[in-house]
């Protein structure tokens, strides 16, 4: 207890506190160290990294005279590896003293400090697990079709993943619209139903996952999206 206790000393004297725990549990840690740290918190920065919850999470140091906030930085961290944060967006909110500490530290690191509203946190967070972190599932839903064709799983990998490489610099250099390629994109409904009827056995999700991205494609992608999604509907038989 003595060692954990001159531990806290130490990080109550810091000026900048982080928070990095996972989401579920940092609103009753917040408030646990709060407690602990009583007035210790006065004119201290409390800082968390998490992408969707906003400095609310922190509100117990603010009541005891803290600047609260949060940053977070829009790139993966998943299992062992440590991405480059060169160039990487950080979104940032908060109080203003906290913003300004977090947007410091965000270019100490080679990122970029952007400002969000507190209660657009939620929406930004939305945008990044729609954007990419739902490739896994999409990406491995292509790479298991691949191995029901009689693709090896490393076969597999080496047709696809060249393929995902291209769509994200075609992506990244004209926009999703003017990249946008595919049988959808050139009208081939008939492509489509072969498609839906090919993937009528097998892991259902998947099906179901094709006629959804379709129909998102067809409303957000297409020049005509009344029709579009009129005739994608027909072929999928949605």
């Amino acid at each position: 207890m003595r060692a954990l206790a001159l531990n806290l000393d130490k990080v109550f004297a810091a000026e900048v506190i982080f928070f990095t725990t996972a989401d579920d549990v940092l609103p009753s840690l917040a408030g646990a160290f709060a407690r602990l740290a009583g007035d210790r918190s006065r004119g201290r920065i409390v800082l968390h990294t998490s992408a969707t919850l906003d400095r609310v999470a922190l509100a117990p140091f603010a009541r005891y005279g803290a600047a609260v906030g949060s940053m977070h930085p829009m790139q993966a961290f998943g299992g062992s590896v440590m991405p480059n944060l060169k160039n990487v967006i950080f979104a940032v909110e908060g109080d203003p003293r906290a913003v300004r500490m977090a947007e410091s530290i965000a270019k100490s690191l080679g990122g970029i400090p952007v400002p969000i509203a507190t209660r657009d946190k939620t929406l930004y967070h939305a945008a990044a697990v729609m954007a990419a972190g739902s490739l896994y599932a999409t990406i491995e839903a292509g790479l298991q079709l691949l191995e029901r064709a009689g693709f090896t799983r490393r076969r597999a990998g080496q047709t696809l993943f060249p393929l995902v490489r291209q769509i994200f610099d075609n992506i990244e250099r004209i926009g999703p619209r003017a990249a946008w390629t595919g049988p959808l994109s050139r009208g081939d409904y008939e492509i489509l139903a072969r498609h839906a009827r090919a993937l009528r056995t097998g892991v259902p999700e998947i099906r179901k996952a094709y006629a959804a991205l379709a129909m998102l494609a067809a409303s957000l992608v297409s020049a005509n999206p009344h029709e579009v999604k009129k005739r994608t509907a027909q072929a999928l038989d949605v």
